[in-house]
């Protein structure tokens, strides 16, 4: 835990085109796969879609495991390991912590954007790297929300700059009748990936999975 105490203590630095570009690599090495895998998240969401409200809220509660199979599978990618549906699945063999991100931020963001519309945007940059936290630096789904903002507030013009890029891919990549969607939504993730490891490099495999009873204390910091 020393290092994010660092990391949101001293900063790090940020290359806006060598994340672009290490998420454009990671991608081609596994478009077909990775194109399928988003096909069938894009077909589940479209589905949820058409129950109207309920159907919404489902879908929105159960992006965070699709979104937490990303980037575990990116993670493998990152460490010369080859991958196959079943880790893109990952995050829906145990969705908890995952939901629980989802739900949270979800709430936080939309009261932000509800109340004065700016702390709402704040907030759905900021908690980018949440899902990340959970999964490779095992904390809580409230450490891993603070960390993310903490972390990610350090760089905040040079993320806002790397989402609204992503946002005009997504955007345009939806006007193809959606089908641009199955390749911008993993490079998508693959950015936020290489971006979390720009500042974490030293996250591996093994400690992926290592839990660590350290809490944090993220009062020192704001």
């Amino acid at each position: 835990m020393d290092r994010i105490r660092e990391i949101i203590r001293d900063g790090y630095d940020f290359d806006l085109k060598f994340i672009l570009k290490k998420a454009f690599e990671m991608m081609k090495k596994n478009t077909l796969l990775l194109s399928m895998y988003s096909s069938i998240y894009i077909l589940f969401s479209f589905f949820c879609i058409t129950f109207g409200y309920w159907g919404f809220l489902l879908q929105a509660i159960m992006s965070g495991p699709f979104i937490a199979g990303y980037f575990s599978a990116f993670h493998k990618s990152e460490n010369a390991m080859p991958f196959d549906l079943n880790d893109l699945l990952q995050g829906l063999k145990n969705p908890i912590p995952y939901i629980s991100i989802t739900i949270l931020t979800g709430i936080l963001s939309s009261l932000g954007l509800w109340l004065f519309i700016l702390p709402g945007i704040y907030l759905i940059i900021a908690y980018f790297f949440a899902i990340p936290f959970s999964i490779f630096k095992n904390l809580n789904t409230w450490e891993s929300m603070e960390a993310s903002r903490l972390t990610i507030t350090k760089k905040l013009p040079n993320f806002t700059a790397l989402i609204l890029i992503l946002l005009v891919l997504n955007i345009l990549g939806a006007f193809l009748y959606g089908i641009g969607l199955i390749f911008t939504i993993p490079y998508t993730y693959a950015s936020i990936y290489v971006a979390f490891n720009s500042v974490f490099p030293e996250i591996s495999s093994e400690a992926a999975h290592e839990v660590d009873d350290d809490k944090l204390d993220f009062t020192m910091f704001r």
